[in-house]
């Protein structure tokens, strides 16, 4: 009972955070495209200034929100077996 109960909470904060995560993404895309466009290449892990473009950017945040939910939804499917497995 209580793995289920863990596994069930950890589900709902995943799914909760993948969610703002995407409704969030766009702001956060285009503020750390700003901010890394003109930094130094140190910061930018060498990489050029086009990897960080906003669409680019939009494009990770997505895909990590996206990725947080799946998560959340296969913790919350071992919730439930381990639930009834007890």
């Amino acid at each position: 009972m209580t793995n289920s109960a863990l596994f069930a909470v950890f589900s709902a904060a995943l799914i909760l955070l993948g969610s703002y995560h995407l409704g969030s993404a766009r702001r956060r895309a285009g503020r750390m495209s700003q901010q890394l466009a003109g930094s130094s290449p140190l910061r930018r892990l060498w990489l050029p200034a086009r990897f960080y473009t906003s669409r680019n950017l939009l494009w990770q945040f997505r895909f990590a929100g996206v990725c947080a939910i799946i998560t959340g939804l296969m913790m919350a499917l071992v919730a439930y077996l381990e639930y009834h497995r007890a």
